[in-house]
């Protein structure tokens, strides 16, 4: 099996373990995990993985029960950490798997504070739901159910309709009530752009290349082109020169 087949078949296992666990499937999510190893038995992420998804492996190997899966993949997000010491996201995303493999409530609450600030929507209201569970399983109800309100807002704000009906029934459990809140953005145009989306496209119609707003907000290439693809969907354009024109006019009429 060649290298790009394997990578191939590993980004696709990924996502069905996303995909089935979302659906309420532990048991296939495990038997996805297992086709992410090569021939060798040695397992890893897809190469083209953002930083974010770490957290979500620990997150997903300790729901099915592979504390081992988990313990590595904490090493490897420590050790991108050291190498890149001062990168808030990066280490935002240390502290959120440090906190779920350690079950370490600093930790989670410090993965919240570093990603108060940051476009990535969704890992700020995972790290907000995996504290508020911590915190429910410490005896802190009260507080839990705050940290798990945050989670079902930035859920719901950002249109994540599965996570956010998972984060509503974490509160129903606990007895509390939260109807899920409809997006009031815009579907298209530049109002319709995300957070993650609008950084991208500012910084494209600035000239940079997907690699260098990779690296400016320390993202990988594929996320940068995912974002890039649906602001000009949502912007009905096909060229980053109309992009740096309407950046342009939405400046000057700011």
């Amino acid at each position: 099996m060649t290298s790009d087949v394997l990578e191939i078949r590993r980004h696709a296992a990924w996502l069905l373990v996303l995909y089935t666990l979302a659906h309420g499937e532990p048991e296939d999510a495990q038997l996805f995990l297992a086709q992410m190893a090569d021939p060798t038995g040695a397992w890893s992420m897809p190469l083209h993985a953002d930083i974010a998804d770490y957290s979500q492996l620990v997150r997903v190997a300790l729901r099915v029960g592979q504390s081992e899966l988990a313990t590595a993949a904490l090493a490897t997000v420590e050790d991108n950490a050291r190498r890149n010491p001062g990168i808030t996201s990066i280490a935002a995303i240390c502290a959120h798997a440090r906190g779920l493999v350690s079950r370490d409530l600093a930790a989670l609450e410090e993965a919240t504070r570093l990603l108060a600030d940051s476009p990535r929507l969704l890992a700020l209201a995972s790290a907000h739901e995996d504290y508020g569970v911590a915190l429910v399983r410490s005896g802190d109800r009260d507080s839990g159910i705050v940290e798990l309100g945050h989670a079902l807002q930035i859920y719901s704000s950002a249109g994540a309709v599965w996570d956010a009906a998972r984060a509503q029934r974490r509160l129903r459990e606990l007895g509390v009530r939260r109807r899920l809140l409809a997006s009031s953005r815009p579907r298209n145009g530049w109002a319709g752009l995300t957070n993650s989306e609008l950084a991208v496209a500012k910084l494209v119609a600035e000239g940079l290349t997907n690699r260098q707003v990779a690296e400016r907000l320390f993202v990988s290439p594929h996320t940068v082109s995912m974002h890039l693809r649906r602001a000009f969907t949502k912007l009905d354009i096909n060229s980053r020169v109309e992009l740096t024109r309407l950046a342009f006019v939405q400046a000057e009429a700011a």
